[in-house]
């Protein structure tokens, strides 16, 4: 593996990070609108 795939691997998997977090978050907020 050279270096350009393991920093594109690591760039990957950051966004799909931030992505499930903003889902999640998104989610949480959703419930509390449906909770009031």
């Amino acid at each position: 593996m050279n270096q350009l795939t393991i920093v594109f691997a690591i760039i990957m998997l950051v966004w799909i990070g931030i992505f499930g977090y903003i889902v999640s978050l998104d989610s949480r907020l959703r419930k509390l609108e449906k909770d009031k």
